[in-house]
């Protein structure tokens, strides 16, 4: 009988060993964009992923490297989700100083804690200074100035959000779509709402010059999300926590287009039209296919102007081309379900092998007796 109960807590050791061993593995970290450009001042939003990439999930840490010698430039980075067992994701928000020097600047993504990451990932951050603009004059007597940029609304549709619904809206035949997921509130100073008035807006541009520096991109429109008829940085997505919670946008548009935000114009009172501002920074899309682009970054109710990219040949024409207005936009990214550790399963097994154990133990001691 003791050799036996022997054997089976050399089983149990064993199977306990087995277990924990297979609770480590390997992870890869995904980002939506690996090279980004932004001016002083800007924070930029950069989606990632934690994924297991061998082995089994565990608890696991994400980081980034140089962490002291970018902070010496002004560059500093806050992960949205910096912890939990993979699959995970969440939002790398890059903030660049007002005194942080034009160049490029290498920030490093990796993994830590009981799913290491394989290798690193990089994001090339790309600071530049904002041009400014030329003072020049006809004969040195009459000075010449650049025209205000205008954003005249051609098109806008509004719904009352509650954050325990979210919401989906679209305009121009579908081929803008903003989804406002279950759960998202906003933020206005201290104080966060669950019910307000969303509207997701199109505008006509006039007197928008390309990007800076990005002369071979021209703008063909700009578009919108308006919170309460209010179109400011000062208003933010967020969860009942207060944390970012961006609103899933899709637009019907090939690789050759992209955006920018445009900050600083103020909003008509009618909301007909948008006056004045200038470029922050770039965004980031993904391109599910060739006809869709996708951002799940965006958290303020700001303006974005699309941009389209020019072939050489025909930089300096005034055509540019316009933003599709095809229908077939994929579905709405779903909310992200939970993920479960396989510990559990592992533990719930041991437990049931130590059930069996003992039990043979007691009913084999019992005839023993008798």
């Amino acid at each position: 009988m003791t050799k036996v109960l022997s054997f089976a807590l050399l089983f149990v050791a064993l199977l306990l060993s087995v277990s924990y061993a297979q609770g480590y593995g390997k992870s890869v970290i995904l980002v939506n964009t690996t090279s980004i450009s932004a001016q002083p001042g800007a924070t930029v939003p950069v989606s990632y992923t934690v994924k297991l990439y061998s082995g089994y999930t565990w608890g696991t840490n994400i980081e980034y490297s140089n962490e002291t010698a970018l902070a010496n430039e002004g560059i500093s980075a806050h992960f949205s989700t910096s912890y939990g067992d993979p699959t995970f994701s969440g939002i790398l928000y890059i903030q660049i100083s007002n005194n942080t020097s034009a160049g490029t600047y290498t920030i490093s993504l990796y993994a830590t804690g009981d799913d290491p990451s394989v290798n690193q990932t990089n994001i090339t951050l790309t600071v530049f200074k904002p041009q400014t603009q030329p003072t020049t004059s006809i004969n040195q007597t009459m000075p010449v100035t650049q025209a205000m940029p205008e954003f005249i609304l051609k098109a806008i549709s509004t719904v009352h959000v509650n954050a325990s619904n979210g919401a989906n809206i679209s305009i121009l035949n579908g081929s803008i779509r903003a989804v406002v997921r279950p759960g998202t509130y906003i933020k206005s100073g201290s104080n966060i709402y669950s019910s307000y008035n969303f509207s997701l807006a199109f505008f006509n541009v006039q007197n928008v010059t390309s990007p800076p520096n990005y002369t071979d991109y021209k703008p063909n429109g700009a578009f919108a999300f308006e919170v309460n008829k209010q179109i400011t940085p000062t208003i933010e997505f967020v969860n009942s926590s207060g944390a970012p919670r961006p609103i899933i946008t899709f637009v019907a548009a090939g690789y050759n287009t992209t955006s920018w935000t445009f900050l600083g114009g103020t909003l008509a009172q009618n909301g007909s039209a948008y006056i004045g501002g200038k470029y922050a920074f770039a965004d980031s899309w993904s391109h599910p296919n060739a006809t869709t682009m996708v951002n799940n970054a965006f958290i303020k109710p700001v303006m974005w102007v699309f941009e389209t990219k020019i072939p050489t040949s025909i930089s300096n024409s005034t055509t540019v081309a316009t933003v599709p207005t095809s229908t077939t936009l994929p579905p709405p990214v779903s909310t992200s379900s939970p993920t479960y550790s396989s510990s559990g399963t592992y533990i719930a097994a041991i437990i049931i092998v130590i059930i069996i154990i003992l039990a043979a133990y007691f009913v084999l001691r019992n005839k023993q007796k008798h």
